[in-house]
This record gives structure tokens, C-alpha cells and sequence, in this order.
């Protein structure tokens, strides 16, 4: 294990710790307290890892999810987020394994012969064949999930591009402003000059007096595709869909899902304390090609 991974979770135990291990109820869901029961027990010298949760798709009738993403305690989640901030309580059924008329693709037509952990809707349903994250009890502890909010002037302002730039000591080509949380936070995407063959664009959740990024760093190959396959060496911030933030003083969260030509890679991003960068915890690819 990593000392960042490691760092990692010593510091989601103490914002834990910190906040006094408070569940923040999701749209005033009265179940929080049982969310914060089902935390692993803290042990000084054995530290439990944090179970953030994990990515999952909707059926055809919208009332089952299937996780894409590996999920260490299934039986753990009781809840789930989809996109346009749609939560809906969950029963873990099982773990199903592929069948052999399965086509390998992650929709709502292949979802009877994929496997992975399988949850059914308790009330109502979501939208078929959508992407929805499971929400594992160590979430909840670091603050309100905020749902980001469409802009209508996309462009940065240059004030923030020239802070983006003097925080990577390195030139900004294009910045776009995707969202905005809460009162005065944004989600900015930018894109950074060449250095050789090094190409680099970040997601940014930025404030007045915070700036932190989640980088892409990728070799500059514009004929078979820097970022995705196709992509002819740039970047394109209209492919990401962010589900929801965690905006607090001692951690920030973004869960989103990157388009590609074939599928979409999924990720849960967290920093935690004063850290600069955020680091995948989750992560999923869910394959759709031809579907």
C-alpha cells in the first residue's frame, strides 16, 4: 500500500474523528444514524480501510443496479445517488457472475447476463440504463453531498486562470468553467501547455481560497488519441458529468463520469485535510461500445 493511500486513511479516520463521526442526511433521509453504525470499528493499531462505495447501472426498468466497480462491502450500502441528485434506497441481493450469453458491455440490454453486485431498488426507480454511485458508509462522515449546478457564462475568469497557472508553475491554454457548488465554488477544467511530449489538463474545484485539482497527465499522441482514443490531442471537458461534490473545510469529493468512444471510466476523487490534489479511490470503466 502507498503512503499516499496510506495517509489517505489515517485522514478520513480523523476528519471522522473530527466531526464527531456525524452522518449528513441526504435530503433529510431519516437513516443516516444507521449508515454511521455500520462503520467499521476504529483500532488504533489496525486501521480499517475507508468503504466509500462504488459505481453501479441501471436496468431497463429502472429498478435494479448493477455495480461496474469492485465494492468491498456490498452488503454495507443502503443507498444510492443517480444522476440529477435522484437518491433511492437499496438492498443488496448478491454477487451474480457472468452468464454465457453475456456481450461483455455494461447496459441495460446485457444487464440480466453481466455480473457484478447486484442491488434492487426499495422504492420507486431511477432512470434505465444510467450510472448511479453506491454509497458506502465512509462518505457520508466527510459532509453534504452538493449537486453541481449548470453555468451559463463558461468561460473562466482570467483571474482564475492566472491562479491555475501560478499554482502548476505552468501556462494555461484553455479554461472552462463546468459548475458551480454551493454558494461561490466552481468546477473549472484546464488544459496546459506542451512540455515535450507531456500533456497535462486538470478538473479544478476552486474557491476563493482553495484550489484543488485532479490531474490527466497523458503522452501527446494526436493521431491515436492523448486523453481518449479519437480525442485528436485535446481535451474535452463537455464529456465529463459530475453526480456530486463534497465541498467542507477537511475534505472535498468529486464523483464523475468521463465519456469516451467506447464506454465511460468513472471515478470517486477525495483530498482530504489541506491536500492540494485529490486521488481516485473509486474507479470503474463501464464498456458500451455498439450498444
Amino acid at each position: 500500500m502507498g503512503t499516499h493511500h496510506r495517509t489517505l486513511r489515517r485522514a478520513a479516520i480523523t476528519v471522522a474523528a473530527l466531526m464527531g463521526a456525524t452522518v449528513v442526511p441526504l435530503h433529510g433521509d431519516s437513516h443516516a444514524a444507521a449508515d454511521a453504525a455500520l462503520a467499521p470499528t476504529r483500532d488504533a493499531h489496525h486501521p480499517p480501510e475507508p468503504f466509500y462505495g462504488g459505481f453501479a447501472y441501471s436496468d431497463s426498468g429502472g429498478t435494479r443496479l448493477l455495480a461496474f466497480s469492485e465494492l468491498a462491502h456490498p452488503e454495507a450500502v443502503k443507498r444510492a445517488i443517480c444522476p440529477s441528485g435522484r437518491t433511492v434506497e437499496v438492498r443488496f441481493v448478491g454477487v451474480r457472475e457472468r452468464s454465457e450469453h453475456s456481450d461483455g458491455r455494461h447496459t441495460a440490454r446485457n444487464f440480466d447476463h453481466d455480473h457484478g453486485a447486484l442491488f434492487q431498488v426499495a422504492e420507486g426507480r431511477v432512470r434505465p440504463d444510467e450510472t448511479c454511485f453506491l454509497i458506502g458508509p465512509s462518505l457520508l462522515p466527510l459532509g453534504a453531498l452538493e449537486l453541481p449546478r449548470s453555468v451559463r457564462e463558461p468561460d473562466c475568469d482570467p483571474a482564475d486562470s492566472a491562479r491555475i497557472a501560478r499554482a502548476r508553475a505552468r501556462r494555461v491554454v484553455s479554461c472552462r468553467r463546468l459548475a458551480i457548488v454551493g454558494g461561490s465554488t466552481s468546477v473549472l477544467s484546464a488544459r496546459f501547455e506542451l512540455r515535450g511530449d507531456s500533456a497535462l489538463a486538470s478538473l479544478v474545484l476552486a474557491d476563493s481560497a482553495r484550489l484543488t485539482f485532479a490531474d490527466f497527465a497523458a503522452e501527446n499522441r494526436p493521431e491515436d488519441g492523448t486523453w481518449r482514443v479519437g480525442d485528436g490531442g485535446e481535451f474535452h471537458p463537455e464529456d465529463f458529468d459530475l453526480l456530486f461534490v463534497i465541498d467542507e473545510p477537511g475534505a472535498r469529493v468529486m464523483a464523475l463520469t468521463w465519456a469516451g468512444s467506447e464506454g465511460e471510466s468513472s471515478m470517486l476523487e477525495v483530498a482530504l485535510g489541506d491536500t492540494v490534489g485529490f486521488e481516485k479511490v473509486v474507479g470503474g470503466y463501464r464498456y458500451r461500445a455498439g450498444s
